[in-house]
């Protein structure tokens, strides 16, 4: 099939590839000829990339950075590699839920919308913390499916934008590197230039063993 027929590039960026996440993905749409997977490694510091050859995708590529460059320039190389009309994102440290890419995939086959986002649900030792990361008044969880979305509820760990948007304005700024700042960043300059919008999706991730919250901070 031709690469201009490719509906989604699945772009999943990161370090420390865990068993959990390959038999996640391995549940999803894997030989659909409009879907490719293209996985950048930020650098591992373990052999934990080598797990990535078990996923049973038909359209893969697998990118190693020579060095760690954090999200945006990994994210940035997904982007360039990629040939579907839209990027899904998410990142190495987070479980695709249930039916997550056949729910893109059936809702981006049904319309011309600039991107989707879905729910990041969380996994934390810190219980109380946890209680506040996943409570239905934060965020997107106060947003009803295919309601359209404040620019700002919209976090990269579970996220379809259309590819053209993202190339109109070079991806994500570089020299953005430290936590946060750089998805709002990239949204608002698209935003800039066209008058974009995203709705919400019932697709759900788990960003499992998050951090405590002074760790976090």
């Amino acid at each position: 099939m031709a690469k201009s027929n490719i509906l989604i590039s699945w772009i999943i960026i990161g370090q420390d590839w865990s068993e959990n996440l390959i038999n996640a993905l391995n549940k999803q749409l894997s030989n659909i000829d409009m879907v490719e997977l293209i996985l950048v490694d930020d650098c591992s510091l373990n052999d934990s990339t080598k797990q990535l050859h078990n996923i049973q995708f038909k359209n893969k590529q697998i990118i190693t950075l020579e060095k760690q460059s954090g999200r945006c320039v990994a994210r940035n190389k997904g982007i360039e590699l990629a040939n579907g009309k839209y990027c899904l994102f998410t990142n190495s440290n987070t479980i695709p839920k249930g039916s997550f890419l056949q729910k893109y995939f059936n809702s981006l086959s049904e319309s011309d919308i600039d991107g989707l986002a879905g729910i990041i649900e969380y996994d934390s030792e810190d219980t109380a913390f946890e209680r506040y990361l996943n409570s239905k008044d934060r965020g997107l969880k106060k947003c009803h499916v295919n309601e359209l979305l404040p620019l700002g509820y919209v976090l990269f760990g579970n996220c379809a934008i259309q590819t053209s948007l993202l190339k109109l304005v070079g991806g994500f700024n570089q020299k953005l590197n430290s936590y946060g700042g750089e998805e709002i960043d990239l949204l608002y300059r698209i935003n800039q230039q066209y008058q974009l919008k995203l709705s919400k999706i019932n697709a759900i991730v788990l960003r499992y063993h998050h951090p405590d919250f002074q760790t976090h901070c």
